[in-house]
């Protein structure tokens, strides 16, 4: 699905990319992470491992977004940090769709 992500940092919420999102399976780990590019220059604006303790909530402004806590990587020259994020879909029905996956992971 295609979607925007935001990233809050410094107080605020900070927009970082407009692109296709994946829930991603390792092949031996089984472990499943969150992988989004930014459209045009495919650069990585999310990526982050799907945690037991990760609880995805409907953002209290649209029912279109979803917000959680997790450890972002997608800043690779930075250390990985604890971080809000939301990710906007286009649809209610598309946000539900990943809440379930993201849960199932």
């Amino acid at each position: 699905a295609k979607v925007k992500a935001y990233r809050y940092t410094d107080g605020e919420w900070k927009e970082r990319g407009l692109g296709p999102i994946k829930l991603l399976e390792h092949k031996t780990s089984k472990k499943i992470r969150v992988l989004m590019r930014r459209d045009k220059t495919l650069k990585i604006c999310a990526n982050f491992y799907v945690q037991q303790e990760s609880k995805v909530a409907e953002h209290a402004a649209s029912e279109k977004a979803c917000v959680f806590t997790t450890v972002d990587c997608s800043d690779g020259d930075v250390a990985p940090e604890l971080y809000n994020v939301c990710i906007k879909f286009g649809s209610s029905e598309k946000r539900e769709a990943f809440t379930a996956a993201f849960e199932d992971a």
